[in-house]
């Protein structure tokens, strides 16, 4: 993700969440101020969403990334 395309995930994430599909947000360390505002946009998303949504996000070790992310997410490293 870069500067101005905080709208367009929304987006994608409220279109995926009723046809079903895949959305990946990568870098999302790089959206720092918009995080608190994705955690919350997931967590609206957790009742009645397609079988077939998923959200992939991609973020290198950071603090910005909340913790309720992480502790709903599935983590995958690479080293």
């Amino acid at each position: 993700l870069g500067q101005g395309q905080e709208p367009v995930a929304e987006k994608a994430l409220d279109r995926m969440f009723v046809e079903g599909g895949w959305v990946m947000l990568q870098n999302i360390e790089l959206v720092a101020r918009w995080l608190p505002k994705l955690e919350k946009k997931l967590e609206s998303l957790i009742d009645g969403a397609h079988p077939e949504f998923r959200v992939f996000l991609s973020a290198l070790p950071q603090k910005a990334v909340p913790v309720p992310i992480l502790q709903n997410s599935i983590k995958l490293t690479n080293e």
